[in-house]
């Protein structure tokens, strides 16, 4: 009996075996440099891309600057990618259920060589924006881009086989035979004989370098990529002008690729203050593997390119002088500072590795997006709403020890005023079951001078503004298809007066503790909530609470541009509590619901919502608070829109909105005022190298001085938004 069940077992499991050998499945064979490639599954999470390894259905890969094989086995298909190219595994046959092995070329350069096996049905289908090939046993290149004359083109070349070409837009389908290649892009959707140069240069610029096109089964020996098979009798090339002369492959002018992906240039006009001035901006860009540099090299003039005299000096700063100005005299100290601040003002931004990501990141320069920890005092905090009139050297930097983490983040290394940081720790490891994500953080955020731009800042007791919170991560999960981590915080804030004032004659010189606790605790707020992902989008939702005056996640977008306002607030509240009288906002809780969305669509756009809906109850009614968060931004990537091919970004992120849209029944909050910051990028490219680009943001207006221009009550900065017009060279 034993026996009987022990060969019973082998057997199975000889069967069990078998079948997994036999399973179909995406393998990555080889690839030029695969640290630089990003593969991201249908759930959203980042797989590490190495040689071997079996690559899941639903996966998208990025190849970055690297080329890449893929071998679908044990069917013997084979497949390359050139740099530079996004690709989606979207199904294979025989795989659950999967009738045909499905594709995607999301943009680049990619070429097959398919298995035709004798007694089997195996079918391909290769989906593009535009386009879908149908596809059996054949060798044929794809591409998806822009030609040399800046012309979107999506087209199918084929050496050996053919394959049925489905325009999307049209319904139409057409068969592409050896020799020929079609755009979907073309005014006229048709087959077109190339020449054999042409052919020869198509796929020499896919070549396999480990893969074999001679041992897929079922393929046609190929002599030579440089000798196609078939010389076609019509040698027109009607479809050359926009589909035939595309990019180069890559690494074909290193020179020229460099220059395109590092060096682009501003030609325009901006307004800063009052004043138009034309620009003429230099701003090279490079980005690598958890690396990114961009710098501003502006010459912003009023009428004269080359007169340093006429040139717009950021507070009075000549930002090109690096120390030599004559007005230091011998001390050595200034000029070192006003080399280093100059030097800094170069650097518009600098980005090393990837917060929540790598074990540690820096970000230096004009940075429109700082987080400590959750959020709870400092969320998407920015210190480039003014860029370029105003620019700052903002710090944000963290680092993972494994079990402690340490934040930080300064608004301006050169005048530094919003600064602090967060330390966590994890008490266990994590790989524990469901825990393993238990942490602990406690985090402090100091505005030294919140009072810097008010029209008097004596009359505010000039003080320091101090946000405390503290934090938990409680568990996570992680389902395959999603993820969801829980959490809670709590936040509270305390202002410590320099100076006394007559404006506000009870406010205290010193620590005003009756800020956070006056016999109960008061001024504080907290929220509990979930962050993760499912399939394709990121997801957050929180349920909130405070009380008295205080603001979850005050250090925000528009916070720069309020915080005159909140000031004026908390001093009131606090003049009133040192006085005995009471405040309405300690008689009621403010509760609120946060949800926030960001989805990446086709890697051709990415769409963010996010809102913030509070309401507190007085007097037995529902009544809805002021400071609700509205935040929407939109990206559509380059080359998304055929033929056409506009591209951009646009974000839109507000307090008070639901008070602003009330505001048309009889309040004068207006969509673009101080509580508001708008930032967007229009692209049209008028040739490969020239880009119109329209600019659309919103900024403080500000007297011949340079200071604030505020409204009639004193403490709202008056915005006026601006639209800039200019044009870009890439090089």
């Amino acid at each position: 009996m034993k026996r009987k069940l022990a060969f019973l077992i082998l057997l199975l499991a000889s069967a069990f075996q078998l079948g997994a050998q036999t399973q179909p499945k995406m393998v990555l064979a080889f690839a030029e440099d695969e640290t630089v490639m990003t593969l991201t599954t249908t759930a959203g999470r980042t797989l590490e891309a190495e040689l071997g390894m079996e690559i899941p259905v639903g996966t998208t890969i990025q190849t970055g600057d690297s080329s890449a094989e893929l071998q679908l086995v044990p069917n013997g298909t084979i497949i390359r990618l050139n740099s530079g190219t996004t690709f989606v595994i979207e199904d294979l046959q025989g795989l659950r259920g999967g009738t045909s092995n499905n594709f995607a070329l999301l943009s680049g350069r990619m070429r097959s060589v398919a298995a035709k096996l004798s007694g089997q049905q195996q079918s391909y289908s290769i989906r593009t924006p535009s386009a879908v090939g149908g596809v059996r046993g054949t060798d044929f290149a794809m591409f998806v881009g822009k030609t040399l004359e800046g012309l979107a083109t999506d087209w199918i070349c084929v050496q050996e086989g053919e394959v049925s070409f489905t325009n999307l837009t049209t319904g139409q389908s057409i068969p592409i035979k050896a020799g020929q290649f079609a755009d979907a892009l073309q005014p006229v959707f048709q087959a077109v004989n190339a020449t054999p140069e042409r052919l020869q240069e198509i796929f020499n610029s896919v070549p396999f370098q480990r893969l074999n096109p001679s041992e897929v089964p079922g393929a046609v020996p190929v002599a030579s990529t440089a000798a196609p098979p078939v010389t076609p009798t019509n040698t027109e090339q009607p479809g050359e002008e926009g589909a035939a002369e595309e990019d180069k492959p890559a690494g074909s002018d290193p020179v020229s690729d460099f220059l395109a992906n590092v060096l682009n240039m501003e030609l325009g006009a901006v307004t800063i203050g009052e004043t138009t001035y034309s620009k003429a901006v230099l701003q090279p860009n490079i980005a690598l593997d958890g690396f990114k540099l961009g710098l501003y090299l502006p010459i912003i003039y009023t009428e004269n390119l080359f007169d340093p005299n006429d040139w717009y000096r950021p507070a009075g700063n000549y930002e090109w002088s690096f120390g030599t100005d004559a007005s230091f005299g011998d001390r050595w100290w200034e000029r070192v500072f006003d080399f280093s601040s100059d030097l800094a003002l170069k650097i518009k931004y600098l980005e090393i590795g990837k917060q929540n990501y790598s074990p540690w990141y820096l970000k230096v320069g004009s940075l429109n997006s700082m987080t400590i920890g959750l959020g709870t005092l400092m969320r998407n905090f920015a210190n480039d709403e003014e860029f370029p009139a105003v620019r700052r050297i903002g710090f944000n930097a963290g680092v993972d020890f494994g079990g402690f983490e340490l934040e930080t983040v300064f608004d301006d290394l050169a005048n530094p005023q919003v600064m602090g940081g967060r330390i966590a720790f994890s008490p266990l490891a994590e790989d524990t079951p469901l825990f393993g994500a238990l942490e602990f953080g406690v985090q402090g955020i100091v505005d030294v001078r919140p009072a810097a731009n008010a029209e008097d800042i004596g009359a505010t007791g000039d003080p320091l503004f101090i946000g405390m919170g503290a934090d938990v991560i409680l568990a996570k999960f992680d389902l395959g298809v999603g993820n969801a981590l829980f959490y809670a915080d709590f936040g509270t804030f305390a202002p410590y007066y320099r100076n006394t004032t007559a404006t506000y004659a009870n406010l205290p010189v010193g620590f005003a503790s009756k800020a956070f606790y006056d016999n109960e605790l008061k001024n504080f707020g907290w929220s509990a909530g979930v962050f993760g992902n499912i399939l394709i989008v990121d997801y957050r939702f929180d349920f909130r609470m405070s009380k008295g005056i205080y603001k979850p996640q005050v250090f925000q977008a528009t916070y720069n541009r309020t915080k005159v306002q909140y000031l004026t607030e908390i001093n009131t509240y606090l003049n009133n509590a040192y006085a005995g009288v009471p405040n309405a906002s300690d008689d009621y809780y403010v509760t609120g619901i946060y949800g926030e969305a960001s989805a990446n669509i086709l890697d051709r756009a990415t769409l963010n919502l996010s809102y913030l809906w509070p309401w507190y109850v007085e007097d037995g009614q529902l009544k809805y608070s002021e400071n609700d968060l509205l935040s929407i931004k939109f990206l559509l990537k380059e080359g998304t829109i055929p033929m056409l091919d506009v591209h951009g970004s646009i974000s839109y992120e507000r307090t008070k909105f639901a008070h602003t849209i009330m505001g048309w029944l009889g309040t004068d909050l207006q969509l673009f005022d101080a509580n508001t910051v708008v930032k967007g990028e229009v692209f049209y490219p008028l040739a490969e190298t020239l880009d119109l680009v329209a600019l659309v943001s919103t900024a403080v207006v500000t007297d011949e001085n340079g200071d604030v221009v505020y409204l009639s009550d004193g403490v709202t900065p008056q915005i006026q938004p601006t639209i800039t017009i200019e044009i870009r060279l890439n090089f």
